[in-house]
């Protein structure tokens, strides 16, 4: 069998002798397309002329699994590197994305890849990517889509999908609005490189990688009022809102991590919180056991509701965007109607969290009354023994005891402590400020807060400010955007503040599943913002919580594309010596220098130097000659190229090259 080097290179002859014999289309190959195709960086590809720069993700892949057991043939293929994560396509769930442990080398990455690509149980194996514009990722598929040209022949078509070695899976469909068609790649082909090639063909109009990228990450509609999410507002510096968006450039959660909702019930029929997925973890503390009841809440229960959209909802332009929509999120009743269970009912919710429900985040937004060892010790139980041992993370809302604008009817001054058990210690108790970032009415203040995130500056039944899901139907506040029923504008208080902090955690482990309780905590809360009027620690705790630069600490952002250029003569008309130089941006900041010379008449190659600047002596007989330099900046290369005339005396002078 050809090595995928060669068969790359096969696919190459093949396409270009297709160009110059193809029929009618007697044109001859496009100048410089094989030379521009071996200077130029292996991952891009052509946007309708225009070049899309892909970076490599070495943290993760993209397998096709050709076998039902994909965590066997991950297991087995990826052997010592065992804390890799497995998650789904929605859209293709013979697709799957592997998470390598975050500490994974490039040199564990690249053998890991070596290993996926050769195992015959896959359908095919690809880095991913991310989009060297605005750092998304990119999910290639293997397959990739091209649109012919009016006229081209179905010989044509054929004889060029069959040189390649690509299958048609679907053809144009006028009656539904496809031009295009659609292939799936060979399991040893390169997509963005056979994307290349056919984008250079005269036959075609257009040729693209098919990918998952993240297209609709802001498409839902009410995105633009969830301001806890993207706010315009500045205070010390910063926006007020989480800056959750760069983590979800590294991931929007996978459905390995579970969030146990411990509150009144979630509303089965609000697809924009399950996003497809089967209702699962539904236990009732009321009786006990595990029936769909919480997903079929009573008459006044629509806060679980609330608070499991801001954790989960789905990223599918229907609504609201969750914190983590790719996490599997499961409800335990302890509320129903305007009572609550008992503690030791409590306690066994709890406890049911995170010994049988296999919650890893529990996302608590209750609390008051005084302290019980039944809720002490579930809550003990789950920060030590959950997640095997490394410990569940148990937020916590810290409660809406005070009253800034009068009396409070809890301690009777204005500004009131933190409820039980957002005081306990292994917890992580959650305040609020408001969109402005101030204090809001209600927060609590005391030293057992750990940090603040954004709600409504006043709090009540339907009298926040906070965009989430409502029950669907006419429970509920019935007051979403554009008066939509299923949503609600009024949810707030400390309730809304917790399940960010819930959300945020959920995505932290998804990067790295074998963190310690204690080390999620101290990712979140070292890596809040904090200073100016964020710096008391009793009202704001660490800060206001930021996501995006707790996802930095384990995903650091790729760093700029590289780019350069060439400055010296283009043209000689003097024997002597001569400087050119390479001037890089962008990359580590860091560059190392390959230079070399080629000479067009004699077609041979000289090499040079690897300072920044290369001299060379120019002398009469050199012809036209090109100089070259390969930069490179940590693991990104690029090769320039600048062509120079030698015209030492010649009558008239140099030409234009």
């Amino acid at each position: 069998m050809p090595t995928r080097g060669l068969r790359s290179l096969m696919a190459s002859v093949l396409l270009l002798g297709f160009i110059a014999c193809s029929g009618d289309r007697t044109t001859a190959p496009l100048p410089g397309l094989q030379s521009s195709i071996v200077s130029q960086s292996e991952h891009w590809y052509s946007h309708h002329g225009d070049r899309v720069d892909l970076e490599m993700d070495r943290t993760a892949f993209v397998v096709q699994a050709a076998v039902a057991d994909i965590d066997s043939v991950v297991t087995s293929a990826l052997s010592g590197l065992s804390a890799a994560r497995r998650s789904r396509f929605s859209e293709l769930p013979d697709r799957w994305i592997v998470q390598l442990p975050a500490a994974a080398s490039p040199m564990a990455h690249a053998a890991a890849l070596a290993r996926l690509r050769v195992d015959n149980r896959l359908g095919f194996a690809s880095p991913v990517f991310r989009y060297s514009g605005d750092g998304s990722r990119v999910l290639l598929t293997g397959r990739l889509g091209a649109q012919f040209r009016a006229g081209t022949s179905a010989l044509e078509i054929r004889e060029l999908t069959q040189s390649n070695g690509l299958t048609i899976l679907r053809e144009p469909a006028l009656d539904s609005g496809r031009t295009h068609y659609l292939f799936e790649v060979p399991r040893d082909g390169d997509a963005l490189e056979l994307a290349r090639l056919l984008s250079a063909h005269p036959a075609i109009e257009w040729a693209g990688p098919d990918m998952v990228a993240g297209r609709a990450r802001h498409s839902e509609p009410f995105f633009a009022n969830q301001y806890y999410l993207r706010n315009n507002n500045v205070l010390n510096g910063v926006r007020v809102d989480i800056n959750v968006e760069p983590a979800w450039q590294a991931t929007v959660g996978v459905w390995e991590v579970g969030v146990i909702v411990i509150d009144d019930g979630i509303d089965g029929a609000q697809t924009d919180v399950w996003c497809g997925l089967p209702v699962l973890w539904a236990y009732d503390a009321f009786l006990n056991q595990y029936p769909d009841t919480p997903t079929n809440p009573h008459v006044n229960d629509t806060h679980g509701a609330a608070v499991a959209g801001i954790i989960n909802g789905c990223h599918n332009g229907a609504g609201i965007a969750g914190i983590a929509p790719g996490i599997s999120i499961g409800i335990h009743r302890i509320f129903r109607n305007d009572d609550a269970a008992s503690d030791a009912a409590i306690a066994d919710a709890i406890n049911h969290a995170w010994a049988t429900s296999g919650g890893e985040v529990l996302s608590n937004s209750w609390g008051g009354g005084p302290p019980n060892s039944l809720i002490t010790g579930a809550i003990n139980n789950a920060t030590t023994q959950g997640r095997g041992g490394k410990g569940a993370i148990v937020v916590f809302s810290a409660g809406n005891t005070s009253k800034r604008d009068g009396i409070s009817t809890v301690c009777n001054q204005p500004v009131c402590g933190l409820n039980y058990p957002a005081t306990l210690s292994n917890v992580i108790a959650v305040g609020a400020i408001n969109r402005d970032g101030a204090l809001t009415n209600y927060t609590p203040e005391g030293p057992q807060l750990d940090i603040v995130a954004p709600s409504s500056h006043f709090t009540g039944s339907c009298g926040g400010d906070v965009v989430t899901t409502d029950r669907v139907g006419l429970i509920g506040c019935n007051d979403g955007p554009n008066q939509n029923e299923n949503y609600t504008s009024s949810f707030g208080g400390t309730s809304a503040a917790a399940p960010q902090v819930a959300g945020a955690a959920a995505l932290l482990l998804t990067i790295v599943p074998n963190y310690t309780r204690t080390q999620i905590t101290n990712l979140l809360l070292n890596n809040a913002d904090r200073g100016g009027t964020w710096a008391t620690t009793t009202q704001f705790g660490q800060g206001k919580l930021n996501v995006g630069r707790a996802m930095a600490q384990l995903v650091p952002p790729p760093p700029p594309l590289l780019s350069a250029s060439i400055s010296g003569p283009s043209a000689i008309t003097a024997k002597g010596t001569y400087t050119w130089s390479a001037n890089p941006s962008g990359g580590t900041g860091v560059y190392s220098y390959q230079w070399s010379v080629y000479f067009h008449s004699s077609g041979t190659t000289q090499q040079l130097g690897t300072a920044q600047s290369q001299q060379r002596f120019v002398q009469p007989g050199d012809g036209t000659f090109d100089m070259r330099v390969t930069v490179t900046s940590g693991s990104q290369s690029l090769p320039v190229s600048q062509t120079v005339v030698e015209c030492i005396g010649q009558p008239g002078g140099c030409y234009d090259p």
